[in-house]
């Protein structure tokens, strides 16, 4: 390993270190709001994941945040898009300007069960701090990720917009 490889490696760990530091302060003060006594009858409000068929492919429509308290209904939401089909599908995350370890979690465990029955899954991303994880993780070479749900569509094989 050179010594330019050694400096890569060293800027991206401090850069891996900064967004988990980030990411568990963010995670603090969620854990802390959801604890935090409510007057009888209040509910926390909970994110739904829709899934929607456009042009003929499953879409997987995610809310502006992803976290551990939502991840569930994520993993959920992707069994179920991947359950319609041929097991491709589109993850919707044109709204989603945050996104923790429990939501890459289940995103690559959506890619890995979609590749294992052939099909695929394509994200769209269009905030900067989701894009930025992606990058520093190296998940942007992994799973695919296009700047728009028209784009997507267009390369999911089975959409009628690939047609």
């Amino acid at each position: 390993m050179t010594a330019a490889d050694t400096a890569s490696v060293e800027t991206r760990l401090r850069d891996v270190q900064s967004i988990t530091d980030a990411a568990q302060s963010r995670l603090e003060d969620r854990l802390a709001e959801l604890l935090e006594p409510r007057g009888r009858g209040t509910r926390m409000p909970e994110a739904r994941f829709p899934v929607e068929m456009v042009s003929s492919v499953p879409v997987v429509v995610t809310p502006e945040e992803i976290d551990i308290t939502n991840a569930a209904g994520l993993r959920a939401a992707l069994l179920e898009a991947a359950a319609h089909g041929s097991g491709s599908f589109v993850v919707d995350m044109s709204r989603t300007q945050f996104c923790d370890t429990a939501g890459i979690h289940a995103l690559v465990g959506a890619h890995k069960r979609a590749e294992a029955g052939h099909g695929e899954i394509r994200l769209v991303i269009t905030g900067a701090a989701v894009l930025r994880i992606f990058a520093i993780t190296g998940l942007d070479s992994v799973i695919p990720h296009y700047a728009s749900l028209e784009e997507a569509l267009a390369a999911t094989p089975g959409s009628t917009e690939s047609s």
